[in-house]
């Protein structure tokens, strides 16, 4: 995202704030409404300092056309101006939840990075520890007690596949009757 960008979303985000709790429609509307008033005055002053003047029959008719052309149009633009602003408005809200959620995300995966940063170092200990051992019985051993201490594991069982079918050779954190 380039950095204009980026700050016309902030300075967005900075109006969006500023205009909450109030309707801006109304106010626009009656700007419209007053700006729509300049028209015909600047026509009546026209009138008075040049010494201009529409025929009489249809000088009134022209103050009403004025008047009511100069609304319609202000209050056109005014409508305009009100649709973009809320439109900017609901993006600049939705911009700000999915960064909320975005952030949150982060959050999560830098603990969960973490958490697997710890896990895989104990593992990698556990494999020097394992890679230490002489005999068969040790290793089973050192295997059940990393797991069981290390990685926090709350019950830790090792098989061993023999002619009889699967046997425990080592178990941690539950009770056993004698081998």
């Amino acid at each position: 995202m380039s950095q204009g960008l980026l700050n016309k979303i902030k300075h967005n985000a900075k109006i969006a704030w500023r205009n909450e709790g109030r309707k801006p429609s109304f106010f626009y509307l009656l700007l419209a409404i007053l700006l729509s008033l300049g028209a015909p005055m600047g026509w009546f002053f026209a009138e008075k300092m040049w010494g201009l003047h529409a025929p009489s029959t249809y000088r009134e008719l022209l103050y009403v056309y004025m008047i009511i052309g100069s609304a319609l149009a202000f209050t056109f633009f005014a409508g305009v101006i009100i649709a973009r602003l809320e439109r900017e408005n609901k993006l600049v809200n939705e911009l700000s939840l999915s960064r909320a959620q975005l952030e949150k995300r982060e959050e999560m995966a830098s603990h969960e990075l973490e958490t697997t940063k710890e896990k895989m170092l104990k593992i990698s200990q556990l494999g020097a520890l394992i890679g230490k051992a002489r005999k068969e019985e040790e290793v089973y051993y050192k295997l059940a007690h990393a797991a069981h201490v290390a990685l926090n594991f709350d019950r830790v069982i090792v098989y061993r596949r023999k002619e009889e079918g699967l046997v425990i050779v080592e178990a941690r954190g539950i009770k056993m009757r004698s081998k």
